[in-house]
């Protein structure tokens, strides 16, 4: 009996994590990640952190776990405290710092110059629907010189 052989090569897996509070944003990100998902050739896992408040212990408990993320997402408004702390935070902590941060914020070129002083590797404004969301992300999963491998 002879059949195909099949590829036992496994497949590669990127964790991407999502830090928003905001549960519409989260499922359309979710949802553009999931279509790039079903066509690329990685398998994309995705952890949503939906308090900022939390966010930083939630990060160490993924890289406790053993889990490093390709990229940490942070959808925020960058000018606001909480923001401007949760960024220094991640780029500050021992564990933290080396993680792919991008910021995605709906302002202009001021907040993009705040995200990158704090130690944002990518800021993008944050576009509106799903599609162009996905372009997004396939821009950021092709990789730039600080994300993750």
């Amino acid at each position: 009996m002879t059949g195909a052989k099949l590829s036992m090569t496994p497949q590669k897996v990127l964790t991407v994590v999502l830090i928003d509070e905001d549960d519409d944003d989260v499922f359309l990100m979710k949802r553009a990640l999931a279509r790039l998902d079903s066509t690329a050739q990685v398998t994309i896992e995705v952890v949503s952190i939906h308090s900022g408040l939390s966010a930083l212990s939630d990060l160490k408990t993924l890289l406790a776990r053993g889990i490093r993320p390709y990229c940490v997402c942070v959808d925020t408004d960058v000018e606001a405290a909480d923001s401007i702390n949760l960024l220094s935070a991640i780029k500050c902590q021992g564990e933290t710092r080396d993680l792919p941060l991008v910021v995605l914020t709906s302002g202009q070129e001021r907040e993009h110059q705040v995200a990158r002083a704090l130690g944002a590797d990518h800021v993008f404004t944050k576009p509106a629907g799903v599609r162009e969301l996905e372009k997004l992300f396939q821009t950021i999963l092709a990789g730039g010189t600080k994300l993750g491998t």
